[in-house]
């Protein structure tokens, strides 16, 4: 069934989303503990600040705000293939260190790393440096929008969680990137796509950020390997009273091609990320910036 269908209809329409530009609304349908907000392209995605949305708008804008900090962190990173069997590299992350140094290996490949190893990653960061770091994580509220003005969205509350779903229509292109030593690209998806945002009531935090790709996209591993994401998850964990999560986990699932296993049968593969132990630092760039004062001219005595 096409994502552009309309919702069924459960209850009387309220206006939920108002165009600007066209003056064409979408409309939510209430039943229970479900709200449905029918399809309709927001082009000034700014206007949105009704109920249904508020939550969500809040957790997203609270976590691109933290995300655009720079961190010092450890990140753990696991791979599990059904013919090589599980992978695990750590490493630290500094950002207020030189790209040399910004990230250490403790451990690659269940084994400890060589100088080569550590050389050819520093030689990557310093190549892909340009004067600002970009932080992994940014750029919630802007994906979001996206969910916003294509997508037919599903809200629902249980057990004091707060989910929305966001069915996209059926030619939306999602462009995104994997970046871990397991996986690493930038792809994208032109169909079958949901998104799933789950907040916490009590605290108004995200929690959960899910991507279901019902197609599948074509991805390589780093071995050379051809496989199937099928969808990507990440989970975050707060202490009490903390605004910012202090472990994030990134995992992406994936499917084997037939031709791959041996046996014509495909297998399952997930990837996984850990990042935890938040710290917030001075940026690199900020240390290298020198504050100059009022500039005055200085005449030479002559001689």
């Amino acid at each position: 069934m096409s994502p552009r269908k309309e919702a069924e209809r459960s209850g009387n329409d309220t206006p939920l989303l108002m165009s600007a530009d066209s003056g064409t609304s979408a409309h939510s349908t209430s039943s229970a503990n479900v709200t449905v907000i029918k399809p309709r392209a927001v082009y000034d995605s700014k206007v949105i600040k009704q109920d249904e949305l508020r939550p969500l708008l809040e957790a997203v804008a609270k976590l691109d705000r933290i995300a655009s900090r720079c961190s010092s962190f450890i990140a753990e990173f696991t791979y599990k293939h059904p013919v090589s069997g599980t992978l695990k590299t750590i490493a630290r992350y500094d950002d207020s260190k030189s790209p040399a140094n910004r990230i250490n290996i403790i451990l690659i490949n269940n084994d400890s790393p060589n100088d080569e190893q550590q050389k050819s990653l520093a030689e990557g960061e310093m190549k892909s440096y340009d004067g600002r770091y970009k932080t992994g994580f940014s750029g919630w509220m802007d994906q979001l929008r996206e969910r916003v003005k294509y997508g037919a969205c599903r809200m629902e509350i249980n057990n004091g969680i707060l989910r929305y779903k966001f069915t996209m229509a059926w030619l939306h292109i999602e462009s995104f990137q994997i970046s871990n030593f397991y996986i690493n690209g930038n792809y994208t998806s032109r169909t079958g796509q949901e998104f799933e945002y789950d907040i916490d009531v009590s605290t108004g935090n995200l929690i959960c950020h899910k991507k279901i790709f019902h197609k599948g996209v074509s991805v390589r591993d780093v071995f050379g390997e051809k496989l199937t994401l099928l969808e990507t998850s990440c989970k975050f964990t707060y202490s009490q009273n903390n605004a910012a999560p202090n472990s994030i986990t990134f995992q992406s699932n994936f499917q084997t091609s037939a031709s791959e296993t041996g046996d014509g049968q495909k297998r399952n593969v997930t990837s996984t990320a850990i990042y935890k132990d938040y710290k917030t630092v001075t940026c690199y760039d900020d240390l290298l910036r020198v504050n100059v004062g009022e500039q005055k001219v200085v005449e030479m005595p002559v001689k």
